[in-house]
Order: structure tokens, then C-alpha cells, then sequence
């Protein structure tokens, strides 16, 4: 009860002048990490990249709190125990990971973009999309959505996802443009009636 209490503001509540400063750092280490780490193999870029987020995890105290917490909730156990901060550099590392293969993909030939989703895994996608008024796609965060909506897009399918455009708007757009030229379009996430919209037009939304 005497305990202060640290709270985690949602991004498009925090201090914009802060949230500049972010946004266009962001910006530039994507930029920057997809120029170098982009042109090495993907598990040295994997390696090194790991590296760096531990080194972030132990960092930012904050958000190791927040992660360490939520993770302690996930594996039924407190959060001082031994497997709470392994648990959560390997999600910074998995992190990592992610963003590396999104790096990846706007380098890939739309064909091999379109192949990581075989044939067999997409058609029950195209099944209920033509048998929907409008679909939704929810990903659970298992493998790369990524890859998974530029894989389906890559066959004509109107796909739209939904994104967060508050924390790092610069990053947003950059990443719009990416994502625009696999064909995959991107919708704020708080523009609820652009979701209706899609759906009406029997096209695919993506969260």
C-alpha cells in the first residue's frame, strides 16, 4: 500500500516534445539498422542484434519493470524469480528478430514475397474471405505477421492492418510506404469508421 506506484503512460498520452525526440530517432535507427543489418546474413545480423537488445533491456528500467511483470504473470511465478528474466531478454531478442525479417522484406522480389505463405496455408484464408460480408484476420503474434499479410497481398488480396500511428508517427509513414509496395494497406488505429469502410467494400482488415 506504502509503495510508490510507476506508471507507464500509452504513447499518444505522453509529452509530445518527447514524443518528437522519439519518433525521429526511431526513424533513423531503423534506417540505419536496415542499411547494415539488412546486408548480413540473418543469423550474425540476429546475433549482433540480440546483443543489442539485452543491452536495452537492462537500460531502460521502466519498461524491464513492466515487461518483467507482465511476464511473472505469464509463467504463474514472482517477479524476482530466475525464469521471469529469462523469459524476458528472450522477448527482446525475439523482438529483434521480427524487425530484422520486416527489414528483409521490402529487399525480397514480390515473388518470393507472395511465397511465404504457401498455396496450401492461404487458400482456407480465401475460402472465408469469399464466403464473408468482410473479413478480419487477428494475429497472435506466433511467426512473422509480416510476412504473413505481404504473403497474402502478393495474390491480389486487399489487405489492410491495422497500426499504431501515436508513439512514432515518422516510423509509421516510413513503414506505410513499405508496406504500401507489398500491397498492403495500413489504417490507424483509431480511424474505426476507414475499418468499417474496408470491410463494406468486402476487402480483408488485419489486426
Amino acid at each position: 500500500g506504502s509503495a510508490p506506484r510507476h506508471s507507464l503512460q500509452a504513447p499518444h498520452r505522453r509529452e509530445a516534445q518527447g514524443r518528437r525526440i522519439r519518433a525521429r530517432t526511431a526513424v533513423l535507427g531503423y534506417r540505419a539498422g536496415a542499411w547494415i543489418l539488412g546486408r548480413l546474413p540473418l543469423g550474425p545480423a540476429t546475433l549482433v542484434g540480440g546483443w543489442f537488445a539485452v543491452g536495452v533491456y537492462w537500460a531502460w528500467p521502466a519498461r524491464r519493470r513492466w515487461l518483467r511483470a507482465n511476464t511473472a504473470r505469464v509463467l504463474g511465478v514472482a517477479p524476482g524469480d530466475r525464469r521471469v528474466g529469462h523469459l524476458a531478454r528472450a522477448v527482446y531478442r525475439n523482438q529483434v528478430r521480427w524487425v530484422l525479417e520486416l527489414m528483409r522484406l521490402s529487399r525480397l522480389p514480390q515473388a518470393e514475397r507472395t511465397a511465404q505463405v504457401e498455396d496450401d496455408a492461404a487458400a482456407p484464408f480465401h475460402t472465408a474471405w469469399q464466403a464473408s460480408k468482410g473479413l478480419i484476420v487477428v494475429g497472435a503474434h506466433l511467426g512473422n505477421n509480416e510476412a504473413a499479410a505481404a504473403g497474402l497481398a502478393g495474390r491480389g488480396w486487399p489487405i489492410n492492418a491495422v497500426a499504431d500511428d501515436t508513439a512514432y508517427e515518422e516510423l509509421f509513414q516510413l513503414l506505410n510506404e513499405e508496406r504500401r509496395s507489398w500491397g498492403v494497406k495500413q489504417i490507424p488505429w483509431q480511424n474505426l469508421r476507414e475499418v468499417f469502410r474496408v470491410l463494406h467494400r468486402h476487402e480483408i482488415v488485419a489486426l
